[in-house]
């Protein structure tokens, strides 16, 4: 919900897939709320020209997913590296904060590009399900 207006702003959709049972994730709440919206503001940067963000929870991994260009091979392999960043203006730290607050948590951050285009970050974690 923090986020929808932005990404209506700059034309994206966001859009949530929820292919799973409840369950629950115990930590930092706001911690947690910043590494989604982290991810979120960079997949929103990533189309500046519109398109569509998916939201995918499938326990215990959130993916999301966008429609822009994907990730260099060079991001790839500097990936959670602080100060590296090839956005103009990005300071490269939003990568490496979350990824910190998901290990924190006993979880694990990676990123790929998708074969159907654009990026695809995965956050995963042992968590409880009920």
């Amino acid at each position: 919900a923090i986020m929808t207006p932005q990404a209506a702003h700059a034309g994206v959709v966001l859009r949530e897939q929820i292919e799973c049972d409840q369950w629950t994730l115990s930590g930092d709440r706001p911690r947690l709320l910043q590494v989604l919206n982290n991810l979120l503001f960079n997949a929103i940067q990533a189309m500046p020209r519109g398109g569509r963000v998916t939201i995918m929870l499938k326990a215990p991994v959130i993916e999301i997913a966008d429609e822009g260009p994907g990730f260099s091979e060079a991001a790839l392999a500097r990936l959670g590296e602080p100060f590296y960043s090839e956005k103009e203006g990005g300071m490269g730290l939003g990568l490496a904060v979350s990824r910190e607050i998901v290990e924190a948590h006993n979880g694990r951050l990676t990123v790929a590009n998708s074969p159907s285009g654009g990026a695809l970050v995965s956050l995963t974690w042992n968590c409880t399900q009920h």
